[in-house]
């Protein structure tokens, strides 16, 4: 298995962790109107009538599905990338350069949300390939067109 970084030099992996944070910022104020207005209106219908038609749990399940989704179907799609990451120009891609599966665009979306990943986003700053650990444990490379 080669390398893309290998084989072509002039590809470059993001080395601003801000576009990146910024990238993912974007991505979930976009997740948030999605599903956040949507849920507003109905608990503003739920104090209203006094009931509860939603529950913090099917809130939280929601707003974790529309992400996944979100993420891993624009991640292996032709763009490569989420709108915020489409915004600062950068693409996600495996080692060699491909784009990466829906499956295994998932399998890096759940990884960010391990007990240490938290960590693991600042792993960024001191790899070599400026990899976070979802990346690592994903096998893939965030790049900069």
């Amino acid at each position: 298995m080669h390398n893309i970084l290998d084989t072509e030099p002039d590809l470059l992996v993001c080395d601003n962790l801000n576009r990146r944070i910024i990238a993912c910022l974007i991505d979930q104020i976009i997740v948030f109107v999605i599903v956040g207005i949507p849920l507003f209106v109905v608990r503003t219908v739920e104090t209203m009538e006094g009931m509860q038609y939603v529950g913090e749990e099917v809130a939280l399940l929601l707003f974790i599905s529309v992400s996944w989704i979100y993420e891993s179907a624009m991640i292996s799609s032709a763009h490569q990338a989420t709108f915020g990451k489409i915004a600062f120009g950068l693409s996600v891609t495996s080692l060699e350069g491909n784009r990466i599966s829906f499956a295994r665009s998932t399998g890096r979306f759940f990884c960010k949300y391990l007990p240490i990943s938290y960590i693991g986003f600042f792993m960024a700053a001191f790899t070599r390939k400026r990899q976070a650990l979802h990346d690592l444990i994903a096998g893939t490379l965030v790049l900069q067109d």
